[in-house]
């Protein structure tokens, strides 16, 4: 029998409004920070730009001036979040198609 150990965090990517997105394990996960329940005792999680903060130590997520921390075990069991993250490539193309938009807008008048 092959004991497993505890799952390591192996990296972690804002993908903003306190959406993280964890890998540990060859698994990726996209967990929303600030409709976790740990939000309660850490009220600074509420804020996006407190998550943005968020880096990875000793296989797991922490936070700095002395904030909180969660490690892998938790993370396996909190569930991926549902929201839907706006892709960066989404965003550009929605703006390029809106510039051409008003360019063709000039170019008739």
């Amino acid at each position: 029998m092959e004991l497993k150990g505890p799952p390591v965090v192996t990296s972690i990517e804002h993908l903003g409004g306190g959406i993280l997105r964890i890998t540990f394990d060859g698994k990726t996960k996209d967990i929303d920070i600030p409709s976790l329940t740990l939000v309660k005792r850490y009220p600074k999680l509420k804020d996006p730009t407190y998550v943005e903060k968020a880096f990875f130590e000793d296989g797991c997520i922490k936070w700095p001036e002395n904030g909180p921390w969660i490690d892998a075990d938790e993370l396996e069991y909190i569930p991926g979040t549902t929201k839907k993250v706006k892709d960066k490539f989404d965003v550009a193309s929605n703006y390029r198609e809106k510039v051409i938009s008003a360019l063709r807008k000039v170019i008739k008048d």
